[in-house]
């Protein structure tokens, strides 16, 4: 039988997640780093994410370093490389594949349509 969690231990979690992501998204940290900074197992904070915003960690993850990559592409003339390092991606074809899939535009198609 499963434990039952007091409402406001999970919104404490829930909270503390949201500031492990928004801390470190920049680097390239996995969500079973959130879990374990958390001391929870990876399945509960997935099932805590999809509870409260309908998303789970990852697709959270990847919206803040999209929209940390789109500002930069915006606002910035630093390379792609650079950005998609910047952005919390060490592999810039990944950066790509993941950037396209989420705006329908390449990096570089984004930063000109943007200009």
């Amino acid at each position: 039988m499963e434990k039952k969690i007091p409402k406001v231990v999970t919104i404490l979690l829930f909270a503390q997640a949201l500031q492990f992501i928004r801390n470190n998204f920049e680097t390239d940290i996995q969500i079973s780093e959130i879990a374990n900074s958390l001391a929870i197992v990876r399945t509960y904070l997935h099932r805590l994410f999809k509870k409260e915003i309908v998303v789970s960690p990852k697709e959270y993850l990847t919206n803040c370093r999209i929209r940390k990559a789109r500002d930069l592409l915006k606002t910035t003339d630093l390379p792609i490389s650079t950005v998609a390092k910047s952005s919390g991606y060490e592999d810039t074809q990944q950066f790509s594949k993941v950037f396209k899939h989420q705006t329908t535009f390449t990096p570089t198609q984004f930063r000109k349509q943007t200009v």
